[in-house]
């Protein structure tokens, strides 16, 4: 009843009381349902990257019901084809069923399918479990890849910078190999998790500096990158 008064709600265009279904919902039972119209919410509000955080976790569930066909998922897979605004990321380490918050809007339960997809700036996680809640505030920055390990018996809390990674793609921009290389190669970065800072954080001089490795070293500090990938 509560999913159903969610999406009623959201159709109705009461976006605060269908968040409030929604995630009471979810807490009493998760389902890949309440994922989606989760993140159909954050859409209506104009938060896009909360929504395709939600909508790719909502495809990659296993408890997902809907088929491939169903207009759920295509629309989930549109919203996650789209380009995504900055962000970093944070992976959480934890009990199997604790409940995931981000700046007091619930994004799921442990484990993730994916990390969080965390705007830059201020963050505050909370993590609910057994009753109990526990907040921890993160400085997200544009690239960052943070891991969070949680132990609920103890209460401790451990935050983890994974490190940088500047990708130095000498490949010509206009060759058709110039996409889909840095495509994969951030891909296996990530799958290792690697941050890989954004084009933004580049020199403009990078072209110059592909065969001066002290050249290259410069733009990694300037960066604050732990290493680059040429």
């Amino acid at each position: 009843k509560l999913l159903d008064d969610g999406i009623a709600a959201l159709s109705g265009r009461d976006l605060k009381s269908a968040t409030r279904a929604l995630e009471d919902s979810y807490r009493s039972q998760p389902s890949a349902e309440a994922l989606f119209y989760l993140g159909a919410v954050a859409l209506a509000e104009g938060r896009t990257l909360e929504a395709q955080d939600l909508m790719r976790r909502y495809l990659a569930d296993p408890r997902l019901a809907a088929s491939r066909d169903a207009p759920e998922t295509q629309q989930a897979q549109r919203i996650t084809a789209q380009a995504m605004p900055a962000h970093g990321q944070i992976s959480i380490l934890g009990e199997d069923g604790t409940l995931v918050s981000v700046d007091g809007r619930l994004r799921g339960s442990l484990p993730l399918s994916h990390p969080l997809l965390v705007a830059p700036g201020e963050r505050t996680v909370t993590l609910e479990s057994g009753g109990r809640k526990q907040d921890q505030s993160i400085a997200i920055t544009e690239g960052q890849f943070f891991e969070i390990q949680h132990s609920p018996a103890s209460g401790a809390i451990v935050v983890v910078q994974l490190p940088s990674v500047i990708l130095v793609n000498s490949i010509d921009p206009s060759s058709e190999a110039a996409l889909p290389f840095s495509r994969e190669a951030t891909s296996a970065l990530r799958a290792e998790h690697f941050a890989v800072l954004p084009d933004a954080q580049r020199d403009s001089q990078l072209s110059r500096c592909l065969d001066d490795p002290s050249c290259l070293a410069r733009l990694g500090e300037r960066a604050a990158a732990d290493y680059l990938l040429v």
